[in-house]
């Protein structure tokens, strides 16, 4: 039984060798995927005073220069662009190791009324992100109920 058993193990040898290195290539060559699908929105809080929207949006880790706001119409998009370039050598082993990486994120507030782009500011500080947006009250007409 003994002699059975081992050239069963022996016959799956290869299957199980086989799949083994299928999984080692699929994980590897989806490897950086695993960002794409893990791509989380930008995390924001709106408040609501009588005289404008304020928008928070958290955004640790990133400076001013790689932050981009765009008004249109009624919306505003948050944009975000980072780069990373990292090279390791070694020249007793004979080693080189180049990567770059480029991370794109972005969010799209939609808003009621139209956005004053002359009158909304936006101010960075601690890693948040402040945007404060006027109301144009202006263009509001209420109407009575009958």
């Amino acid at each position: 039984m003994d002699n059975n058993q081992n050239k069963r193990t022996q016959r799956s040898q290869p299957f199980t060798d086989l799949m083994s290195r299928m999984d080692g290539f699929f994980s590897e060559a989806f490897r950086d995927f695993n960002t794409l699908w893990n791509n989380k929105a930008i995390p924001i809080e709106t408040k609501e005073t009588q005289s404008s929207i304020i928008i928070h949006a958290m955004l640790p880790g990133y400076n001013r220069e790689q932050i981009e706001l765009e008004i249109m119409g009624r919306q505003i998009r948050i944009g975000v662009n980072s780069s990373n370039y990292v090279e390791k050598k070694d020249d007793d082993q004979k080693y080189f190791h180049k990567q770059e990486a480029y991370r794109k994120n972005e969010r799209i507030i939609t808003l009621p009324f139209p956005i004053s782009k002359k009158d909304t500011t936006a101010t960075y500080k601690n890693g948040v992100l402040t945007i404060n947006i006027p109301k144009n009250n202006a263009d509001r007409t209420f109407l009575s109920i009958s």
